[in-house]
């Protein structure tokens, strides 16, 4: 092997991680990997060890690309009690994700450039993960998306839903939704931009007559949810978008796919030339509608948890490909008792700390491979987000790495998570386990070791599209 060494000499190295599989999308292979300047070097013969400043021992373990996560909600910096950036990386860390790309979700929504550059003003120095940011795209600022591409957006977000009239949560949304009558107008100005559009899909008719039934009947149990928002509201709007992007030809991306008709309809488009990604969530995976029945609001999510069938169904897509990435929809809320009432209960299940670990779980249960894994967490979502050297354990690529141990069994427990919303996950309390992250690396800096975190906040980098 020895790639990048210079006739035989010794060469030292920052960082050699000895002993390691390495996964990558197309081959599992035994290598060590050299690391300088937080990039990886050379793949050298197992056994081979040149000088290096220091040197960590992957035990025959797997060392995995670093998750990129491209739909992560912290609201930092205006809501702080929910998620900040130093809990949220961390979780972040602990899950085995070493770049997250952050929602315009928050208070003052990012819906302007001002409002993104002071975004990115206020976290600085926060974050142990490498990090970037998606810009709102609504009808209220069709102007404004040139300008956040400008200033460093590398993506753009649409919810194509309402949202809720409760205290200042419709001011929080301004400039991130739009009707179906104004969504081409939309995906236009940001198919402009040569960004991503990230877009939420659920048929706002459709939900508001659901939803209205629900409470006529009186139904304000988890359940009610799920009937209240059905998967055709979540199919109709797909088709509406991927009606759209035939004619903008942008690079539109399906946010949290619920239904595997959904992402059957992304791939048919795909293979008919749209420019089109499906992204799903491990809540779509690991759950199903009788969390809902168990867990009520915090088993709430949008779009909801789906039937036993439906999750079945769904994995075979992320099987065969018509999935290309997985992402967590990591949405924390304050802790507290469940609400009562599903239709009162603010959305989202928080998932990064455990975002690796179930899918290893879920190798382990021979539901998917580690090459697949490699490909749906880090190498598709750094393509299709243009983020360059991220997503591959290559040379020249940030060494941004996970160490994982396949074998290791163990039992979730919620009040180990750094996620500040850590009562939320809950829904995964004591849920036995196979496979566990033992290292996160950031540009080959150690961020996370054995349930620890072993970096001071800051070490993560802002990622611009500039």
């Amino acid at each position: 092997m020895g790639q990048g060494g210079q006739g035989g000499l010794r060469l030292r190295y920052d960082l050699l991680i000895d002993g390691g599989k390495v996964v990558t999308p197309e081959a599992v292979f035994a290598a060590n990997i050299a690391v300088r300047e937080g990039r990886i070097v050379a793949f050298l013969d197992p056994g081979e060890k040149p000088d290096a400043k220091r040197i960590i021992d992957a035990g025959n373990h797997h060392v995995l690309p670093g998750a990129i996560d491209v739909h992560a909600h912290f609201r930092d910096p205006a809501l702080p009690e929910r998620e900040d950036f130093i809990s949220g990386s961390s979780a972040a860390a602990a899950g085995g994700v070493t770049t997250i790309i952050e929602m315009p979700t928050s208070d003052p929504p990012v819906n302007s450039a001002d409002t993104l550059r002071h975004r990115m003003e206020r976290v600085a120095g926060k974050s142990l993960v490498d990090y970037a940011f998606y810009g709102g795209a609504g009808h209220e600022n069709l102007a404004e998306i040139p300008k956040m591409a400008a200033a460093g957006a590398v993506g753009f977000k649409t919810f194509l839903s309402k949202p809720m009239p409760k205290g200042q949560q419709i001011y929080r949304f301004n400039g991130l939704w739009c009707t179906e009558a104004t969504l081409y107008e939309v995906m236009q100005a940001v198919a402009d931009t040569g960004r991503v559009h990230s877009i939420h899909c659920e048929h706002v008719a459709m939900v508001d007559h659901f939803e209205r039934k629900m409470k006529e009947a009186g139904r304000t149990d988890g359940l009610a949810w799920g009937l209240s928002r059905p998967p055709m509201a979540e199919n109709a709007a797909t088709a509406v978008v991927l009606a759209v992007a035939v004619e903008v030809q942008g690079k539109t991306h399906i946010a949290h796919v619920s239904t595997p008709y959904s992402a059957s309809m992304v791939a048919n488009a795909r293979a008919h030339g749209v420019d089109v990604t499906a992204e799903t969530c491990p809540q779509y995976l690991f759950l199903d509608e009788t969390a809902l029945r168990d867990y009520g609001s915090w088993a709430k999510c949008n779009p909801p948890v789906r039937s036993p069938m439906s999750v079945a169904q769904l994995w075979e897509r992320v099987r065969e490909g018509d999935v290309d990435i997985l992402a967590t929809d990591h949405s924390p809320h304050p802790a507290g008792e469940r609400e009562q009432d599903i239709f009162a209960a603010p959305s989202g299940v928080p998932c990064l700390d455990l975002v690796m670990p179930l899918m290893l779980d879920a190798v382990n249960r021979d539901q998917l491979s580690l090459s697949r894994l490699a490909a749906l967490t880090a190498e598709a979502p750094a393509r299709r987000f243009g983020l360059d050297r991220k997503g591959k354990i290559a040379l020249g690529y940030d060494a941004d790495l996970v160490v994982v141990d396949l074998d290791a069994r163990w039992a979730f427990d919620w009040r180990r998570a750094f996620t500040k919303s850590r009562e939320r996950m809950q829904v995964y309390h004591q849920r036995s386990l196979k496979g566990r992250v033992l290292r996160s690396l950031v540009r080959g800096h150690e961020v996370y070791r054995e349930c620890e975190i072993v970096a001071e906040p800051g070490w993560g980098r802002l990622l611009t599209s500039i």
